[in-house]
């Protein structure tokens, strides 16, 4: 099961990818998390004054001249995977799961999509948050689900439900609530809206993706 609200405490890192990344201010809500940079990220953090504490990727998008001598650098050469999943490998190797992860959407669109398939396949065995960049002013964000979801949003706040793959879905608490319901890229629950609090999110098989205003 995941509750928002200790998911959000229980927090173990930041990571940053190349996206669309959001304002500064969002990076100082946990400045006692290890903040990690996919590559070129890392440039466009120092850039924002924000200094991450490792950058890792293949590094050809970033000039080590611009990097502090206190960050850690992990160079992965290979080209079989992405950046993000460099990260990710790092991250679970450091037990730096549940993850916060900036910068995963915008940009190039298949970059953006190669994302939600690198997500969707590790919360199968971990709890990954990410930011909605389409919107960077707002707390808008979206999580993978696998069995169960709960926590309290605001009255009215818009939530979706998609799935990439059939998966069975049932919910409490919002307006249009869904009983069992199978979604699949052909059908979804999107721009459903709160109505009461707690909501919960029941996944009975498959997994869904659940996008919220927190």
């Amino acid at each position: 099961m995941i509750d928002l609200s200790t998911y959000v405490n229980a927090l173990k890192s930041i990571l940053c990818l190349n996206g669309e990344i959001p304002s500064a201010d969002f990076f100082m809500r946990k400045p006692e998390l290890p903040l990690i940079a996919a590559d070129g990220a890392g440039h466009a953090l120092i850039n924002m004054g924000i200094i991450p504490d490792l950058i890792v990727g293949d590094l050809d998008s970033i000039d080590r001249s611009v990097v502090p001598t206190h960050t850690e650098i992990i160079c992965i050469t290979e080209q079989n995977s992405t950046d993000f999943e460099k990260c990710l490998r790092i991250i679970e190797a450091r037990n730096l799961f549940p993850c916060l992860v900036y910068g995963a959407t915008g940009k190039e669109s298949d970059h953006a999509l190669y994302n939600f398939k690198i997500m969707a396949d590790y919360a199968l065995r971990h709890t990954i948050i990410f930011h909605d960049s389409a919107y960077k002013a707002k707390e808008k964000y979206g999580v993978f689900v696998s069995d169960h979801l709960v926590g309290s949003l605001k009255i009215g706040a818009k939530l979706s439900l998609l799935a990439f793959a059939p998966a069975i879905v049932s919910t409490k608490g919002l307006a249009w609530d869904l009983d069992q319901m199978t979604l699949s890229p052909h059908v979804s629950s999107t721009r459903n809206a709160v109505q009461s609090n707690p909501v919960e999110i029941t996944v009975h098989s498959g997994s869904a993706l659940v996008l919220f205003d927190s």
